[in-house]
């Protein structure tokens, strides 16, 4: 995967991070490199890293490795701090991104044992040992493990529930599969339906649908007979199920897709951006990236085009900078459209 491509991961995580707990600090990739800016374009943490994950709890996951013929050789990975201390002397395969102090970290398994996850703590301290077959991230103090057990080519075991940041099981591993909480909801599939629990472990929206995104502003997205709609915390669906695709609601807006085309829609299922774009993106601290004649934009909450399109991709805001890209590089600009960090490759 080149450079470009991690950098393009990384920034789909952090448009999903409405708020930071720390300092803001944004990926810039110089020389094939990866490393940090602040908010003010100062680079504050040098690039060095070949991959690197967003900052949650004060720690981004960061992997260095040299390339000599298209291999990889003298791979490292760890944590870096917000001042750039790195930390590889942690002896796990791999780990993901700190949600509520705690990181996932997945334990080589061998030829007869499949590798197992756990998490540690932001000293690097084991605090729920390696003893899963997937885990999910940390949200509202809970996660979804999963054990599974085989046997050959047979299944012999394999079920969902959820730990809290002690590692102790609060809800039972009785589902079929499950999700991250949100507003105090998480998805859970039964019998290959799907629905919602809260953080009492109790069924509260009955498991009926075929795919089921994350609760925002009180409704979730479901996909129920072909078509997305809208499904409140009492289990009751108060926006039809009209929609070609459907994305959370953040902000007051959701971003829905209707014969082709996308708009936003308030929580009462009312269109407020008329659905006419060829692509879009969610909003962000009020502004929507928008395609408009095959550049982007930024539109605001009436569908006003603040920000001509000019860009040849365009990320939502996020601590007041938006990644974007035109044929000179790569860059950020604030809600001003100006240059914080000028395009560059």
């Amino acid at each position: 995967m080149t450079t470009y491509l991690k950098l393009t991961a990384l920034l789909l995580l952090l448009i999903t991070t409405y708020s930071y707990p720390q300092k803001n600090l944004f990926p810039v990739v110089v020389n094939s490199n990866i490393g940090f800016i602040d908010a003010q374009g100062n680079i504050v943490i040098k690039p060095e890293y070949k991959q690197a994950g967003p900052f949650y709890s004060g720690k981004s996951k960061v992997e260095k490795y040299e390339l000599y013929g298209g291999n990889v050789y003298n791979k490292k990975w760890g944590y870096i701090n917000q001042n750039g201390d790195f930390n590889d002397s942690l002896q796990f395969e791999t780990g993901r991104s700190f949600n509520n102090g705690l990181a996932a970290v997945k334990k080589a398994g061998t030829w007869f044992k499949s590798s197992k996850w756990g998490f540690i703590d932001t000293t690097g301290n084991v605090k729920v040992k390696p003893a899963y077959f997937e885990v999910g991230n940390f949200s509202e103090g809970l996660a979804f493990v999963r054990e599974r057990e085989t046997w050959l080519w047979m299944v012999l075991y394999d079920r969902t529930g959820f730990i809290d940041t002690t590692g102790k099981v609060v809800i039972p591993l009785t589902f079929d599969h499950a999700g991250n909480f949100s507003e105090g909801y998480a998805p859970v599939t039964v019998n290959e339906k799907k629905g919602f629990i809260n953080t009492a472990g109790k069924i509260v929206i009955q498991p009926r649908f075929d795919i089921v995104g994350a609760f925002g502003n009180g409704l979730a997205p479901v996909l129920f007979n072909g078509k997305w709609g809208y499904v409140n915390t009492s289990d009751s669906v108060i926006i039809p199920n009209i929609y070609d695709e459907a994305r959370s609601f953040a902000e007051g807006m959701a971003l829905v897709k209707k014969d082709g085309l996308w708009g936003f829609i308030n929580t009462n299922g009312e269109v407020r951006v008329p659905i006419k774009y060829n692509a879009a993106s969610v909003f962000q601290e009020g502004l929507a990236p928008v395609m408009v004649d095959n550049k982007w934009g930024y539109i605001n909450t009436t569908g006003e085009l603040v920000l001509k399109a000019e860009y040849d991709l365009a990320y939502p805001f996020s601590s007041g900078l938006a990644y974007v890209e035109v044929p000179s590089g790569k860059g950020y600009i604030n809600k001003q459209g100006q240059y914080i960090w000028k395009p560059t490759f």
